[in-house]
Protein backbone atom coordinates (compact mmCIF):
# COMPACT_ATOMS: atom_id res chain seq x y z
CA UNK A 1 0.00 0.00 0.00
CA UNK A 2 1.32 3.45 -0.87
CA UNK A 3 2.27 5.95 1.82
CA UNK A 4 -0.40 8.28 0.50
CA UNK A 5 -3.14 5.76 1.22
CA UNK A 6 -1.84 5.29 4.76
CA UNK A 7 -1.62 9.04 5.43
CA UNK A 8 -4.90 10.29 3.99
CA UNK A 9 -8.41 9.56 5.10
CA UNK A 10 -11.45 9.20 2.92
CA UNK A 11 -14.42 11.52 3.26
CA UNK A 12 -17.95 10.15 3.47
CA UNK A 13 -20.50 12.03 1.37
CA UNK A 14 -23.82 10.39 2.14
CA UNK A 15 -23.43 6.81 0.98
CA UNK A 16 -20.48 7.69 -1.26
CA UNK A 17 -16.80 7.92 -0.33
CA UNK A 18 -14.45 10.54 -1.72
CA UNK A 19 -10.78 9.56 -2.01
CA UNK A 20 -8.32 12.42 -2.59
CA UNK A 21 -5.39 10.83 -4.38
CA UNK A 22 -2.69 11.82 -6.83
CA UNK A 23 0.34 9.68 -6.05
CA UNK A 24 -1.29 6.24 -5.85
CA UNK A 25 -1.48 4.07 -8.96
CA UNK A 26 -4.55 2.08 -9.90
CA UNK A 27 -2.64 -1.11 -9.07
CA UNK A 28 -2.06 0.21 -5.52
CA UNK A 29 -5.71 1.23 -5.24
CA UNK A 30 -6.75 -2.29 -6.25
CA UNK A 31 -4.48 -3.83 -3.58
CA UNK A 32 -6.03 -1.46 -1.03
CA UNK A 33 -9.50 -2.56 -2.24
CA UNK A 34 -10.51 0.98 -3.18
CA UNK A 35 -11.18 -0.21 -6.75
CA UNK A 36 -12.23 -3.67 -7.83
CA UNK A 37 -12.23 -5.79 -10.94
CA UNK A 38 -9.50 -6.37 -13.49
CA UNK A 39 -7.35 -3.39 -14.51
CA UNK A 40 -5.86 -3.43 -18.02
CA UNK A 41 -2.07 -3.16 -18.12
CA UNK A 42 -2.25 0.05 -20.16
CA UNK A 43 -3.80 1.94 -17.21
CA UNK A 44 -2.36 0.14 -14.15
CA UNK A 45 0.17 2.92 -13.59
CA UNK A 46 -2.29 5.81 -14.03
CA UNK A 47 -2.71 8.03 -10.97
CA UNK A 48 -6.17 9.55 -10.65
CA UNK A 49 -6.38 12.76 -8.60
CA UNK A 50 -9.56 11.62 -6.93
CA UNK A 51 -12.25 8.95 -6.96
CA UNK A 52 -15.80 8.78 -5.72
CA UNK A 53 -16.80 5.25 -4.78
CA UNK A 54 -19.92 3.47 -3.62
CA UNK A 55 -19.23 0.56 -1.32
CA UNK A 56 -16.05 -1.44 -1.63
CA UNK A 57 -14.53 -0.90 -5.06
CA UNK A 58 -17.44 0.44 -7.12
CA UNK A 59 -16.11 3.62 -8.73
CA UNK A 60 -18.79 6.18 -9.56
CA UNK A 61 -16.59 9.10 -10.70
CA UNK A 62 -12.98 9.82 -11.58
CA UNK A 63 -11.70 13.33 -10.74
CA UNK A 64 -8.91 15.25 -12.45
CA UNK A 65 -7.73 18.45 -10.74
CA UNK A 66 -6.00 21.25 -12.65
CA UNK A 67 -5.17 24.86 -11.87
CA UNK A 68 -7.25 27.64 -13.39
CA UNK A 69 -4.35 28.44 -15.70
CA UNK A 70 -4.35 24.84 -16.96
CA UNK A 71 -8.06 25.08 -17.85
CA UNK A 72 -8.12 28.52 -19.46
CA UNK A 73 -8.41 27.45 -23.11
CA UNK A 74 -10.50 24.86 -24.92
CA UNK A 75 -7.31 23.02 -25.95
CA UNK A 76 -6.14 22.79 -22.33
CA UNK A 77 -9.53 21.47 -21.24
CA UNK A 78 -9.41 18.80 -23.96
CA UNK A 79 -5.88 17.86 -22.88
CA UNK A 80 -7.02 17.46 -19.25
CA UNK A 81 -9.95 15.30 -20.35
CA UNK A 82 -7.71 13.17 -22.57
CA UNK A 83 -5.31 12.64 -19.65
CA UNK A 84 -7.93 10.91 -17.47
CA UNK A 85 -10.64 9.66 -19.84
CA UNK A 86 -9.26 6.14 -20.13
CA UNK A 87 -9.53 5.52 -16.39
CA UNK A 88 -13.05 6.96 -16.26
CA UNK A 89 -14.18 4.86 -19.21
CA UNK A 90 -12.85 1.70 -17.64
CA UNK A 91 -14.38 2.19 -14.21
CA UNK A 92 -17.42 4.42 -14.38
CA UNK A 93 -17.93 6.55 -17.53
CA UNK A 94 -18.01 9.75 -15.44
CA UNK A 95 -15.05 12.11 -15.47
CA UNK A 96 -14.94 15.36 -13.48
CA UNK A 97 -12.27 17.86 -14.56
CA UNK A 98 -12.11 20.83 -12.21
CA UNK A 99 -10.01 23.65 -10.88
CA UNK A 100 -12.24 23.86 -7.82
CA UNK A 101 -14.42 26.58 -9.29
CA UNK A 102 -15.40 25.31 -12.75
Amino acid sequence: MSEELLQTSSILIGRYTYHRLGASTLAQLKRAKIVSGPIPNRIKNKRPDGLITLGRGTVKACIEYKTSAELSTEAQIKKAIYQAIEVARHFCNLLIVTDGSK
